[in-house]
């Protein structure tokens, strides 16, 4: 079918009749720089692509985990937006005073009984349900993406207490 020393079958292909367009019994080699470049050039941007929507996905994941659990922002915005009454957040107030500090709401959400405030406060529990909305966003695999947020995420908080040291 071919002579194995003037090509390899990745770079054979079919020879076609000129009547009908239809594959006759031959293949003929395929040693055109254009295709063999254009390949690995195809190549070299799909990959490039998938690993710029993993980064993407990585660190948007570890940014909304950071602002949720280690920031007052969703406290902070409600209140300068005004979208909530000022009555849902009393519990939370009362909190701050009793503690004396400024806690972070997931930290409040921490102290209440239930699964759905255990949940939104745990930040393994928070990165594993960002990881499932981001894999079927991205179509990129679950586990990857779950290391991936949490490695960004751990690694910007310990640049954080370095630099607040």
């Amino acid at each position: 079918m071919f002579n194995s020393q003037e090509s390899t079958p990745n770079t054979l292909w079919p020879r076609c009749s000129k009547n009908k367009g239809v594959v006759s019994e031959g293949w003929y080699p395929v040693n055109n720089f254009f295709t063999t470049h254009l390949d690995y050039f195809l190549f070299k941007v799909c990959l490039t692509f998938v690993l710029i929507d993993l980064a993407e996905a990585c660190c948007l994941g570890a940014m909304m985990v950071y602002i949720w659990l280690d920031t007052n922002a969703f406290y902070q915005y409600a209140q300068v937006l005004k979208y909530l009454d000022k009555d849902c957040f009393k519990p939370y107030e009362d909190f701050s005073n009793t503690t004396g500090t400024n806690p972070s709401f997931a930290d409040f959400l921490a102290c209440q009984p239930g699964f759905f405030s255990q949940l939104l406060s745990c930040p393994i529990c928070l990165s594993v349900w960002i990881s499932i909305t981001f894999s079927i966003v991205y179509s990129i695999p679950l586990g990857i993406l779950f290391i991936g947020i949490n490695l960004v995420y751990f690694l910007f908080r310990k640049l954080i207490s370095f630099s607040n040291e």
